[in-house]
């Protein structure tokens, strides 16, 4: 089971997902001596169906008409991966595009 629970100042959101993405995660170390010295950048594309809890979280954006939306496109939005409970992954949630079908 997959969540992303998305972080504010002020609240905790966990974002409605299909629940059955795949998740692969590459993780590269060139010298074990200094772990910490590699650095990179991964990512991770996410489709979330239109619910009531997302719309309201990203601020019913699908709506162009609307002028309501108060979601930041610009931001990253601090978050946390998890598969069956245990926390994989820790990053930046951005908005790359919105779907209407």
């Amino acid at each position: 089971m997959i969540r992303l629970v998305v972080y504010s100042s002020r609240d905790t959101y966990e974002l409605d997902t299909y629940g059955d993405e795949k998740i692969n995660i590459t993780y590269a170390i060139d010298d074990l001596r200094n772990i910490e010295s590699k650095a990179g950048d991964y990512s991770k594309v996410f489709e979330f169906p239109s619910t009531k809890n997302n719309n309201r979280y990203f601020g019913y954006l699908y709506d162009l008409q609307s002028d309501v939306s108060q979601y930041d496109t610009l931001k990253g939005h601090r978050c946390e991966l998890f598969v069956n409970n245990i926390s994989v992954f820790e990053g930046l949630l951005y908005l790359n595009e919105i779907v209407k079908v």
